[in-house]
């Protein structure tokens, strides 16, 4: 069994009509598999705490494939034409609540505010579009932060190279591919502490976590990465160098293997 999400965990259900019937099956149905895998130590850390053993389950995340940047693809006119000392974020995902990207519109803000020179581009579309679209008008950041829509993958994938740190701090997620793939561009990631790659990179070594839901935090990680060009750099190279070593697509599949063949 892999396990790619816990949308069915009884603690996350709310109000839904099926909550008891999970509370009572799931637990069980887990124990039914010989062996589980799992996209994050959060999920695993769920499935020992149902009472399973750990030798019996592995944590393989998500892979990706290599990737040749299209010089071709440069940057949109809007970064061309920033001052040198601009920082310049990236964040891709859909546009949904769970996604944060109004918090990362208000950290930016925050940051704006206090005279820090910042730009955002935010790549993705969905549900929330419009509601921050005005969020961005109503705190005055048409200039400084941008929804670009849907880019094709190659294009995201090449644009990377271009800015100075990736941010997404979705406070639901299991894994997140775009984290990885801005990794093996080399960019310095920023996530959220205890959802998608968190527990898989480490924090302060290979990437920045903040707290879920917290602008102020948020902020207080962005403006480490402004202040701090060395780590920057450090931060890029480390989560690079781990994602070519273990998130490739090859690799994953090698381990699933593996455990298939035991």
């Amino acid at each position: 069994l892999t396990l790619h999400n816990i949308r069915t965990h009884p603690a996350r259900l709310g109000n839904n009509p099926l909550k008891w019937f999970y509370k009572q099956a799931l637990i069980p149905a887990l124990r039914q598999w010989t062996h589980i895998f799992t996209v994050n130590s959060r999920l695993a850390e769920w499935v020992y705490a149902c009472g399973y053993a750990k030798d019996r389950v592995s944590v393989i995340g998500n892979g990706i494939h290599s990737f040749q940047v299209n010089d071709k693809i440069s940057m949109p006119s809007w970064f061309k034409a920033a001052e040198p000392d601009c920082f310049q974020i990236i964040g891709v995902g859909n546009l949904v609540p769970q996604k944060g990207f109004d918090l990362l519109i208000k950290a930016v803000a925050a940051l704006c505010a206090k005279s820090y020179n910042i730009l955002l581009l935010i790549v993705g579309d969905g549900s929330e579009r419009t509601s921050l679209s005005q969020l961005i008008t109503k705190l005055g950041m048409q200039e400084r932060i941008r929804l670009s829509g849907i880019l094709p993958n190659d294009m995201v994938r090449s644009l990377y190279p271009h800015f100075d740190a990736f941010v997404l701090p979705s406070y639901s997620e299991t894994f997140g591919i775009v984290y990885i793939e801005a990794m093996y561009a080399g960019l310095p990631v920023i996530g959220i502490r205890g959802e998608g790659i968190s527990g898989l990179f480490d924090d302060g070594i290979e990437a920045l976590y903040a707290k879920a839901e917290d602008p102020q935090d948020l902020a207080d990680k962005i403006l480490i990465l402004i202040h701090n060009p060395q780590l920057r750099k450090t931060l890029g190279e480390a989560s690079a160098k781990k994602v070519r070593e273990r998130f490739m697509m090859k690799q994953v599949m090698d381990r699933v293997m593996e455990v298939y063949e035991r």
